[in-house]
């Protein structure tokens, strides 16, 4: 993988595509309301308030990154789309796998990692470090996942299962692609002070994996794809 060319073809994309700066707002916008209620739950004096807004938050964080997956497909295919148009085909895709992305197969597995963390007994910087890898690789496996949904149109559980194989089969790229950001990670947290902007550069993470994903799967033929290819979009 050419690490310049897929950087340079991402920030490329962000300079010919409004949709992208659109839903990148959203992202943006989801993340942060995301990370300013999980801060909030157990501190409020009523407890159940800042639930249905971790609700809103995750719903807009999906139907953003779908937005920001579908505009990079319909720009590297040198077409066009309407904000209406993405809107529409990512809240459908919302409501048929969007409550299965974010219940118990990623909730079971990321309760797993975070015991395997705690029985590693890395402290510090090795600690922050393993955990925003860890943090990163479950965002990649998400993206990969959804990539499979908006592109190849496949339903949620074959969708995880092909986008784990992707993540399996490209493990040391995605790893090298995560420690990327994670260094654009601290230098955003540097320059601004503060620590909930540093997921600003989720935004043009979800571009830079879809990109891959493009890479990944001219590679290596996976059968779920190869089944869905002629119904993608339809």
């Amino acid at each position: 993988m050419n690490y310049k060319t897929i950087f340079r073809d991402t920030l490329r994309l962000f300079g010919s595509s409004k949709l992208l700066w659109i839903f990148g707002a959203f992202s943006f916008g989801s993340e942060f309301l995301y990370g300013v209620t999980i801060y909030s739950i157990g501190k409020h004096p009523v407890a159940c308030i800042p639930y249905p807004l971790l609700l809103l938050a995750i719903s807009f964080s999906f139907i953003a990154k779908a937005g920001l997956i579908f505009s990079t497909k319909q720009v590297v295919s040198g077409q066009s789309a309407t904000f209406s148009t993405t809107w529409d085909f990512c809240t459908a895709k919302m409501k048929s796998v969007g409550l299965y992305f974010v219940s118990f197969p990623l909730l079971f597995v990321s309760v797993f990692t975070l015991r395997i963390f705690a029985w590693s007994k890395v402290t510090g910087l090795g600690a922050w470090f393993v955990g925003m890898q860890v943090t990163y690789f479950f965002i990649s496996l998400l993206t990969m996942s959804m990539c499979t949904v908006v592109i190849h149109n496949l339903t949620a559980r074959p969708a995880l299962w092909t986008g784990f194989l992707i993540v399996v089969s490209n493990f040391p790229q995605l790893i090298a692609l995560n420690s990327i950001y994670i260094v654009l990670h601290l230098l955003v947290v540097g320059a601004i002070e503060n620590a909930y902007f540093g997921f600003l550069v989720l935004v043009p993470s979800t571009v830079t994996m879809t990109l891959a994903y493009q890479l990944f799967i001219a590679r290596v033929s996976y059968p779920t794809l190869s089944n869905a290819q002629n119904t993608a979009y339809q």
